[in-house]
């Protein structure tokens, strides 16, 4: 994987939600299966910090954890500064800077 398919699925995901605060359908567009993977994982993200979707294990079973939602204008400025991390960590560090800067922080 590379910095640029998860910058293809954070833009197709910020576009989605983009065009939903303004009222507008946006057809999602054929993404690769990598790609559509990492977007259907951030969505699952936002949809459950939105308060839509329970958040679920690799089982498909929900997981109760406490949080407090958050706006859909949040999630936009979320996408959008995580947008700008892969750009730095892109020129930083290459094809998988973004992608090796993260995995510090992922379990």
């Amino acid at each position: 994987m590379t910095d640029w398919e998860v910058l293809a699925a954070v833009e197709a995901l910020l576009r989605n939600y983009q065009c939903e605060i303004k009222g507008s359908q946006m057809t999602l567009p054929i993404l690769r299966p990598l790609i559509h993977e990492v977007y259907e994982s951030a969505r699952a993200m936002c949809e459950w910090r939105l308060e839509r979707e329970p958040l679920r294990d690799r089982d498909g079973k929900p997981v109760v954890i406490p949080m407090v939602p958050i706006a859909l204008d949040e999630i936009i400025a979320c996408l959008g500064r995580i947008r700008k991390a892969i750009d730095h960590w892109t020129r930083e560090g290459g094809r998988q800077g973004y992608l090796n800067f993260v995995n510090q922080y992922i379990v």
